[in-house]
């Protein structure tokens, strides 16, 4: 029996150590294919443009539960166009957000900053008022405690009102192969609770974290670009994410199909895109082996 269980932990752990190098592998992969493709011929064009773009996001998800609208704006300065792709290879964009759900208010100030066309880093900094309701913001004692869908119903009203805030830091590897785009976006990312603690509930990630501390993201897509009559740009591709934070050693993760489309500038907006995601846990001690979904719809005014 003793020996049965040694087996099942060392297999889980080369598991996850096989899932930790191959998020290292994609993530080198991309930027070796797209350093190669762009040193064999720069097909950017110099220019000098700015404009000011307003966009607005809906977002809806099951296990776990919930809900965001998000409103935004930004100043985009483009300083090369790659004439291959038509899209801006060198850019900046400086802009703020608003993002309301029924637990809490999240205010955002980012940077958004891409020298070549296959790589982009957001600096983000957010400031959350959490409203004392819907598991917003709910302290634990411990991080080896469960904190799934049915227990946040259950503390109802136990919820505190208070702030919080985080850094964010997220570097983007892109990388198109014929009609696969691979994308390797990871995420670093500094949090602060004004609540009871030691422990939170972070709803966006679903994990614990305590005040000043620390959460580890990657997520890993390979899209394929579906062309419908060149009105449409629609990519649909599997993808792998992992979480992990440090102070409560929560490690999660789960895989699943994405789906994307964008519409092309019409009369009333200049954009229109749908996104889902439907997948399942391979890693989470509140979900494992459970579905889970997401829906969303945005605009570009």
């Amino acid at each position: 029996m003793q020996q049965t269980v040694l087996f099942k932990c060392q297999h889980i752990f080369m598991f996850n150590k096989t899932i930790m190098r191959m998020q290292l592998i994609y993530c080198l992969l991309s930027m070796f294919v797209f350093v190669n493709v762009a040193n064999a011929q720069d097909s950017s064009t110099q220019t000098q443009a700015s404009k000011i773009n307003i966009y607005a996001d809906t977002l809806l998800r099951a296990n776990p539960e919930g809900a965001m609208v998000t409103v935004g704006i930004n100043t985009q300065k483009i300083y090369k166009i790659d004439a291959d792709y038509n899209i801006p290879s060198n850019e900046l964009k400086l802009g703020g957000e608003i993002g309301i759900n029924p637990s809490y208010a999240q205010f955002s100030v980012y940077s958004e900053w891409m020298p070549v066309l296959f790589f982009k880093l957001r600096l983000q900094y957010d400031h959350y008022e959490f409203l004392g309701q819907y598991g917003g913001l709910l302290s634990f004692s411990s991080s080896n405690q469960k904190y799934g869908d049915a227990i946040i119903e259950n503390r109802e009203g136990e919820e505190e009102s208070t702030t919080g805030s985080r850094i964010v830091i997220k570097p983007l590897l892109r990388a198109k192969i014929g009609d696969f785009l691979l994308r390797n976006q990871f995420t670093l990312a500094q949090y602060y609770f004004g609540g009871e603690g030691p422990y939170f509930l972070e709803s966006e990630y679903s994990v614990l974290l305590k005040n000043d501390d620390t959460l580890y993201a990657n997520n890993f897509t390979i899209f394929y670009d579906v062309k419908i009559n060149g009105k449409l740009n629609f990519f649909i591709g599997p993808y792998h994410e992992w979480i992990n934070t440090k102070s409560a050693n929560i490690t999660n993760q789960r895989i699943g199909i994405n789906l994307f489309f964008e519409t092309q500038r019409n009369s009333q907006f200049q954009k229109q895109r749908f996104y889902a995601r439907l997948g399942t846990y391979l890693e989470d001690r509140n979900r494992d082996g459970e579905y889970f979904s997401l829906l969303g719809y945005g605009l570009d005014f």
